[in-house]
């Protein structure tokens, strides 16, 4: 505007004019809360009380460092316009972006620097337990031990993870969380040590995980509803082992080639359903354990006993097959009672189909197929009171 007026002696009249400097309204970063496949669009916009264009000086920060600078030239004043973009190729989880914008008019008059809001990049993706920059927050790695803090998706690959005796691969640190290893293998090596562990927490999910060579593959401890779902468990000592962890359900999982396939302690109230033994010494046992049911499960090809009992009790078995064991199809060892077993299929194992040992008593079988069992169908040693109805009893086909 004019804001001064100057006369000489010479009535020559001196007009100057102040040029009024350009004001940065906002600078700004789109999409507030970015993904890793996003674009980062960075927006400035400046006023100018004299209505001049306005240029624009900017710079990204990432991480609290200038990481691209430059300059875009003449444009309106008073509209928000796109200066400059970060790709996606250049983002990583976790990283802190800023833009900050200053205004040039016309006159060479400047703004003052305006920062935008700072936004941070995250991963959406899967989480890959040997690139640390996946793990979004999710997962904590202590020497060779991976915490599950929240729900988790592997990438699908092989994990070979080495541990000592007593350690574990991977830990469920959090209850009611889900692990879905996507198909993984998660491989141990000299058969030591746990390969999931989950102590005391409870409504956990693992699913679609494979491993092999631990210890103990699948470990639940004193945790109650949780879900292992169509996970395998291949040469190990135990494949799937629950201690004192109630209300359980197992749902198409295989243990094979393992010393146990699944091997249940202390466990009340727990389903296992539509899973697969072969190749173990004894594909399912239970010890201790009462109130369970186990369903339509094959239970077959096994070294030992397809299904193990010791003082276990009031247990369901029904719609089993369980076939081609190299001793008992069902071994009822010590103090088994009040247990029914229904709509079975036990075929050709090489000493009995049900063989009873020593105070089981009081067990019901119904509507069994016993059938081409080497030496006995059903053979009970020191057990009374056993009801035997509407069974179909064949020494062979």
């Amino acid at each position: 505007g004019i804001l001064g007026d100057h006369s000489s002696n010479s009535n020559t009249r001196i007009l100057t004019r102040y040029n009024t400097n350009p004001v940065m309204n906002s600078s700004r970063i789109s999409p507030t809360y970015p993904h890793l496949t996003d674009t980062l669009i960075g927006y400035c916009n400046a006023t100018d009380g004299d209505g001049h264009n306005v240029s624009y000086t900017w710079v990204w920060y990432r991480n609290g460092e200038p990481y691209s600078t430059g300059t875009s030239e003449n444009y309106t004043q008073g509209l928000e316009i796109n200066i400059a973009n970060i790709s996606s190729s250049s983002l990583s989880h976790g990283d802190v972006w800023v833009l900050s914008c200053k205004a040039t008019d016309t006159q060479q008059g400047e703004s003052d620097w305006l920062n935008s809001s700072s936004v941070t990049t995250v991963y959406l993706g899967c989480v890959d337990l040997f690139n640390e920059t996946t793990y979004q927050d999710k997962v904590e790695k202590v020497s060779n031990t991976y915490y599950i803090n929240d729900d988790v998706i592997l990438c699908t690959k092989t994990y070979t993870i080495d541990i000592s005796s007593k350690e574990t691969a991977i830990v469920i640190n959090k209850p009611g969380i889900t692990l879905d290893c996507a198909g993984s293998w998660i491989d141990g090596v000299d058969d030591y040590g746990y390969g999931i562990r989950n102590d005391e927490n409870s409504y956990v999910t693992i699913k679609n995980c494979n491993l092999r060579n631990y210890d103990k593959a699948i470990y639940l401890s004193g945790t109650d509803y949780n879900t292992l779902n169509n996970n395998r468990a291949n040469s190990s000592n135990y494949g799937f082992r629950l201690y004192s962890s109630n209300y359980v359900n197992l749902t198409n999982n295989t243990a094979d080639n393992n010393n146990q396939g699944f091997y249940l302690s202390t466990v009340y109230g727990t389903t296992l359903n539509d899973n697969n033994a072969y190749n173990n010494n004894d594909g399912i046992f239970l010890f201790i354990s009462t109130g369970n049911t186990i369903s339509n499960n094959n239970v077959s090809g096994n070294n030992d006993m397809g299904f193990y009992l010791h003082a276990s009790s009031d247990n369901t078995f029904e719609n089993n097959i369980v076939s081609s064991n190299a001793w008992y199809g069902f071994g009822l060892i010590y103090g088994c009672s009040r247990n029914n077993f229904i709509n079975n299929t036990v075929s050709r194992n090489e000493k009995s189909g049900f063989y009873l040992q020593l105070y089981c008593d009081d067990n019901t079988f119904s509507e069994n197929v016993i059938r081409s069992n080497t030496k006995h169908g059903l053979n009970f040693f020191v057990s009374s009171q056993n009801t035997i109805n509407n069974n179909e009893i064949k020494l062979y086909l």
